[in-house]
């Protein structure tokens, strides 16, 4: 099986971006919240853009 590769640029999620996304990861993978109370830290959700040529 091949897989696609692209370029990309990691940035840390902030603010009402990071909620909206961390709850659309929590309807996905409901484990997710679960982990969180077993933790003090704040989970950093990691956004992927495309990089420019």
């Amino acid at each position: 099986m091949a897989a696609d590769v692209h370029e990309v640029v990691a940035r840390e999620a902030e603010g009402e971006e990071r909620d909206r996304l961390w709850d659309a990861m929590v309807a996905i993978f409901p484990q997710y919240k679960s982990y969180r109370k077993k933790t003090e830290r704040r989970i950093p959700v990691v956004v992927l853009e495309p990089r420019d040529s």
